[in-house]
């Protein structure tokens, strides 16, 4: 006999109470992904400033996958390169040179160290935001995540209200890319 379980979410308003058995949990679980996920999409339109695409609400047979409780759960890998100024950087940092970002920086200093370690490993000036997210989190998750979202939102408060700016933007390309400008490369040591 399958084991029982109850699952209560609430958001802002939103309840949700489900009740069934162990051998539901991968296809109801998929089933809630998708209603939440629909429910947060108005929202990724804002933040991408209308440059979304509609998605789907997965369903069984539409590349949605169920996953049982006797399955390992994997993460789809992330996109490299391409024309959406996403994926990973490949890098060696040396520790020795460049130090370690830590844990108490606030994001726009992460980024600012990431860009300047980019620039000296001869990895290009200016990357997308996404690009620095990517690396960011693929080498140095241990000083704390970052997300595309504010990585944008903090080097453009940091570009309108430092003068001189140590960050600029190339609004010219699709996305656009952030590099350092001479006073940024003379900035603070981190």
């Amino acid at each position: 006999m399958a084991e029982k379980f109850k699952i209560r979410l609430k958001i802002q308003g939103f309840e949700l109470e489900l009740e069934g058995n162990r051998d539901d949990v991968g296809s109801i679980g998929a089933a809630v992904g998708s209603q939440v996920s629909a429910l947060l999409q108005p929202g990724a339109m804002v933040i991408d400033e209308g440059n979304y695409s509609q998605v789907e609400p997965q369903q069984p047979g539409n590349g949605a996958k169920l996953v049982t409780s006797k399955q390992k759960r994997r993460r789809a890998p992330s996109p490299s390169g391409g024309g959406d100024g996403g994926g990973a950087l490949e890098l060696h940092h040396d520790a020795s040179k460049f130090g370690q970002p830590m844990q108490t920086w606030k994001t726009a200093q992460k980024s600012l160290w990431l860009l300047e370690v980019l620039h000296q490993l001869g990895l290009g000036s200016a990357h997308s935001a996404r690009v620095l997210v990517e690396t960011f989190n693929r080498h140095f998750k241990q000083a704390g995540t970052v997300t595309t979202t504010n990585t944008t939102r903090d080097l453009g408060r940091l570009k309108a209200s430092e003068k001189p700016s140590p960050v600029g933007e190339d609004t010219n390309k699709a996305p656009s890319e952030w590099f350092l400008t001479d006073e940024g490369r003379r900035g603070p040591e981190f």
